[in-house]
């Protein structure tokens, strides 16, 4: 008992930093809970890969997510439509933020 209660305080010690403060958060006024960051999600998102018949890897609905981020973005003209001076490369460079998280994506281009 002792040792996992030890295990528990060093577990929390190591991840104070992640902890989120609810009190503070409250005082300065942000919203607490995921509701609405569960709301985008399942609008932009999950109602897509919720239809009837339906299963998910999870790598493709990573890519389903990344692309309606590029999407959302305004990014789609630049992924599927790059400038001429792009195609000259063979390869595109795309940047992607979704959350906190950026992504670089290289797609070769064949045509």
């Amino acid at each position: 008992m002792l040792d996992k209660l030890q295990e528990l305080i060093r577990d929390l010690e190591k991840h104070q930093s992640e902890i989120i403060n609810y009190s503070r958060r409250n005082q300065a006024g942000k919203t607490i809970g995921s509701g609405r960051v569960d709301k985008a999600v399942n609008l932009t998102v999950g109602s897509r890969q919720k239809n009837k018949g339906m299963s998910w890897r999870p790598v493709g609905s990573k890519a389903l997510c990344l692309l309606k981020v590029v999407e959302l973005n305004g990014q789609w003209q630049q992924l599927w439509f790059p400038t001429q001076a792009t195609r000259s490369m063979d390869i595109l460079q795309l940047e992607i933020k979704w959350g906190r998280q950026l992504y670089n994506i290289s797609l070769f281009l064949l045509f």
